[in-house]
Order: structure tokens, then sequence, then C-alpha cells
């Protein structure tokens, strides 16, 4: 994000008066005066994390991503619910390495919007898309394991004996995918018998209750991801528009100290 999620509390706490002249922590401190821009690989991990995200998104809200509500649809050989996976374990993976190196490399001050209650919600701002990407990227993979997709997903021979293709019924109902069974073996933990119906009504070797409650957690975390993203984007255009104090030129490429 824009701003820098390690010193956010203590940006909150000393508000718009702490300004460039405040002592500053950290690794920032040992290299003299703060940087004017964040770390290149930071920059690229920033971009590249918002674009996953939304293309993530896209391949389970448009491109019939569930895996239920179309016969089969893939894209160059993956199910589109698959292609959504991998990009989701990458945006966690990714998250994780930009947090690394937000705390371990210099970083820019704090930029005021020169109101305590703005800095505030600024820093409330930046903690929660870090919460909610990390909630949605984690339970998605909770949901995926628990499900077996994830399973299924890197097994070629699953895939291959149509693992994530929905079949239709006698009475026109879309089944659960075969998961690729062995005739008169039991289905693994998790998984369907070819034809059989779904376990408590849900897809998954675990209680209706608990597959709801992560299936709704990850939905919502979505929906105050993209309210967040939008107070985010506002805040930056009002540093950049209406303070013009440069904020843009903090998370993009270019020479980093003065």
């Amino acid at each position: 994000m824009t701003q820098n999620a390690a010193s956010l509390p203590a940006a909150a706490a000393e508000g718009p008066a702490a300004g460039p002249e405040r002592e500053r922590k950290g690794p920032a401190a040992a290299v003299g005066p703060a940087p004017k821009r964040y770390h290149p690989a930071l920059v690229a991990l920033h971009w590249l994390i918002v674009v996953l995200i939304f293309a993530t998104a896209y391949f389970v809200l448009f491109a019939g991503g569930e895996g239920r509500r179309e016969f089969g649809l893939t894209i160059a050989g993956l199910p589109t619910i698959g292609i959504h996976m991998i990009l989701g374990l990458s945006v966690l993976v990714l998250l994780i390495v930009r947090l690394v190196i937000r705390l371990t490399t210099p970083h820019p001050d704090w930029a005021t919007a020169g109101n305590r209650l703005l800095d505030f919600i600024g820093v409330l701002t930046h903690w929660g898309l870090y919460i909610l990407t990390f909630s949605i990227t984690i339970t998605g993979l909770i949901l995926a394991l628990q499900t077996n997709r994830l399973s299924r997903l890197f097994n070629p021979a699953t895939a291959a004996n149509g693992a994530f293709v929905s079949r239709p019924s006698q009475s026109g109902q879309l089944l659960p995918p075969a998961g690729g069974f062995q005739a008169g073996q039991p289905p693994p933990l998790g998984q369907f018998r070819p034809g059989g119906d779904r376990p408590g009504g849900f897809e998954g070797g675990f209680r209706r209750g608990g597959g709801f409650f992560l299936g709704a957690l990850h939905g919502l975390s979505w929906t105050l991801l993209l309210l967040l993203l939008c107070v985010h984007v506002g805040a930056a255009l009002y540093h950049q528009f209406i303070r013009k104090d440069g904020l843009f030129g903090r998370m993009w490429f270019g020479k980093r100290y003065a």
C-alpha cells in the first residue's frame, strides 16, 4: 500500500505534527534520511498483488469459477476454479514476502493528511487491507483443502478423470465433480463418490455449518476489501491532487534518495 504499515500505530499516535523530522526507528534509522520512494521490490510487489487480487476475483465471479455453475469450463486446460486457487495462493505468498520486505527496508516517512482523525482512519485502512487480504487467502486455502479441490488440481490423474467437471443428473440438476474415484472404493475424506450426494448438502467431508461460515467469511472479506480499497484510492487521490504532496511517486520506481 502507499503508506508504512510497520509504523502505522506510531504515526497515529503522533498525528499531523509528526513530520519528517521525527525520530525514526527500525531499518530506516540506520541509513540516515528517509527515502522518498519505497524499495523497488516493494513497489513491484504492490502493483503485482493488486493485479492478482482482481484477476483472482474475476475467475470466480465472472468466469464460472465456482465449478458448479458451468460444465467443465476451462482455460488452457485448467478449470477456472483451479486458476482462482493458484492465483489466490500466489497472492498469499507474495503478501508474506511483501510484509517481510516492508519491515526490513527503509521507507518514506508517514504522509500525514493534516488531520488527526484522517491520519487515524489511514492507520485503520492500511492495517485493514493487510488483515482482509490475509483473511480472503487463508479462508480460501482452508476451503480448498477441506473440499480436496486443491489436491485434485495438482493431481493430473484426477484432473484428467473429471475432478472439476460438474455433470447433469437425470433430473437436470448438477452433480458434484467425480474426483477421479475408483469404482467400488470409498471416496477420500472431503470428496464425493461419483453420482453421490453432497455430504450434508455441502461439498466436502466437514459439517455444513463450518463450511458455510468459512465461505461467508471468504465472501465478506472480499466485500470489505473492496470498500477499503475505495477509501485507499480516495485517500491517495486526496494526497496527490489536494495536498499535492507527490504521494503517487512514493509507490513507483525511481531515485529513492535526493
